[in-house]
């Protein structure tokens, strides 16, 4: 958004090029839609519950449970109802969910139809 770029393949390679650019990793943005992208939701109280509920769980175990449509780690932000009828969702608990993946080194993504995370290979 920053930078006007398409989300498109080369557009995807650009942003890359530029990320990776930044050797210390921090990012400045100036336009208020691309702020609006990267503000934080959830509350220092939700992130530290995320972090505690997953204190015990290798790196492993963190990447097969989120592929796990009700493991322990999806259960953070999704809620499954019985008899297959659907979920409720917090975006606030998906992107602390996602905040601490990335503190442990597991590059993340969310879904845009179905808007589940899942681990990103860079495939």
């Amino acid at each position: 958004m920053e930078y006007n770029l398409k989300y498109d393949d080369n557009g995807v390679r650009k942003a890359l090029q530029i990320a990776l650019a930044q050797s210390n990793r921090a990012f400045c943005f100036n336009k208020a839609k691309a702020i609006r992208n990267v503000r934080v939701d959830y509350t220092p109280a939700q992130l530290e519950k995320v972090r505690q509920r997953l204190s015990g769980k290798s790196n492993a175990q963190l990447r097969a449970e989120l592929e796990q449509k009700n493991s322990e780690v999806m259960r953070i932000y999704r809620h499954f109802y019985p008899a297959d009828r659907g979920f409720s969702h917090s975006d606030e608990y998906q992107d602390a969910l996602a905040h601490v993946f990335l503190e442990r080194g597991i590059l993340v993504g969310s879904g845009d139809a179905a808007d589940e995370l899942y681990v990103d290979d860079g495939q």
